[in-house]
């Protein structure tokens, strides 16, 4: 018959058997959260260093075009309309971020959709640097000359030098009145935001 040593064994062997089992998902619990806190320090370092270069754009519409400038012209509608008057304006963007801006367009989108534009003339905004674009909006008249409201946008897209990728958009509302005068009544330009990639093939 087993001792009382035996048992006295056998329990020390048992206790010894769940110890080891608590210490090993113990460590592994461990092992996991050192992991995430390493996962998530290098993520808010990478974010730290992307912040630090980060382009961000100041753009403004001004109406004080004057002189005779070759523009850029954007519809309003894609419409083929007997009729249609036009607005030129303005359009300063400065880049007021740390970072160098590169890659830097835009797509049209007007009453019909959104078309990407390649008729900027430059690519890249030094820290500090601010540049002129001059458009001619041409604005349609409905069949019957009403008065009517058009909301339409920018969307510029662009990189940093690690290669990540922006968009801002410029929302911009204009007023087609009867008598064929064309106005900006408000304009709104957005935050950046980070275009994450896809990780889909």
């Amino acid at each position: 018959m087993p001792t009382i040593t035996d048992w006295l064994m056998v329990g020390i062997t048992a206790v010894y058997v769940v110890a080891t089992v608590f210490i090993s998902c113990a460590n592994i619990k461990s092992a996991n959260a050192t992991r995430d806190q390493l996962t998530e320090s290098k993520r808010q370092y990478e974010d730290k260093k992307r912040l630090e270069i980060m382009p961000y754009f100041e753009i403004i519409v001004h109406d004080d075009i004057r002189d005779f400038v070759e523009c850029i012209g954007l519809t309003i509608s894609n419409s083929n309309a007997e009729n249609s008057t036009v607005i030129d304006r303005r359009i300063s963007i400065k880049n007021i971020g740390l970072g160098v801006a590169k890659d830097f367009t835009y797509t049209w989108c007007n009453l019909d959709g959104c078309y990407p534009r390649n008729d900027l003339g430059f690519t890249a905004f030094a820290p500090g640097e601010e540049k002129s674009i001059y458009f001619d909006f041409y604005a349609e008249y409905k069949e019957d000359f009403s008065e009517y409201e058009a909301q339409v946008s920018m969307i510029f897209y662009y990189s940093d030098l690690l290669e990540n990728k922006y968009s801002v958009v410029l929302n911009l509302v204009f007023r087609i009145a009867k008598d064929g005068e064309v106005d900006i009544t408000d304009y709104h330009v957005s935050i950046p935001s980070r275009i994450k990639e896809s990780n889909n093939a």
